[in-house]
């Protein structure tokens, strides 16, 4: 039993678009997603114009997929051990 998860920034004219490519891109090939929370949209950020300033996307044809390290990962000896001195401390 596992369950896979995937994030994604997109930029797009509303939140169909950008659910429709979510939908699309990530986790392709997945035998089996959840559908309560499926491609959930955190947060909308309209960038039409800022300060009286138009903005505009340009695309980075050279940019590559960001890497992302999921997962547990143990903490340092040390950086517990000077939290516990911390703390003791306090």
């Amino acid at each position: 039993f596992g369950e896979r998860h995937a994030w994604a920034f997109y930029a797009g004219h509303g939140p169909a678009e950008v659910k429709a490519r979510a939908r699309r891109e990530l986790l392709p090939g997945t035998e089996s997603v959840h559908r309560d929370d499926l491609h959930a949209i955190d947060d909308l950020v309209g960038l039409e114009s800022v300060a009286g300033r138009h903005i505009h996307l340009v695309p980075d044809i050279n940019a590559g997929s960001p890497v992302v390290t999921n997962g547990y990962f143990p903490l340092p000896r040390a950086t517990v051990t000077a939290w516990k001195r911390s703390r003791a401390k306090a």
